[in-house]
């Protein structure tokens, strides 16, 4: 160890007497001690914040219902925009859906014509 690192003798020897260093310890003791006060209305306090998150729970549940019964209109009406575009389109194809259905039937009797002439 270098000589610059060692403590001073002078620190480590007290020049305080018995007694006077009592008295500093009594004079200082009640300082020390931790205190620690139950609050009668900690209950309280959080009773009332659960009241205010409440509160401000509904006015947002207001605002959100709007909002949402608004979308709710609009998704309805485009699915029934959807559905009777559906329907139009459905009719309009129809007698095109049944002549292609009479030609595969025809297509499907050529074809087992076919394999049983191939055999």
């Amino acid at each position: 160890r270098a000589v610059d690192e060692e403590p001073p003798q002078e620190v480590l020897k007290s020049h305080t007497s018995m007694a006077e260093w009592k008295l500093e310890v009594e004079r200082v003791m009640p300082l020390l001690r931790v205190h620690i006060r139950s609050e009668d209305k900690d209950w309280r306090n959080h009773f009332e914040q659960m009241q205010g998150h409440q509160t401000e729970i509904q006015g947002a549940l207001a605002d959100t219902k709007v909002h949402l019964d608004k979308l709710h209109k609009e998704v309805s009406r485009t699915l029934e925009k959807i559905g009777s575009r559906e329907k139009y389109i459905n009719g309009q194809l129809e007698s095109l859906i049944q002549e292609y259905r009479l030609k595969q039937d025809k297509l499907a009797g050529v074809t087992e014509k076919y394999k049983q002439a191939s055999v």
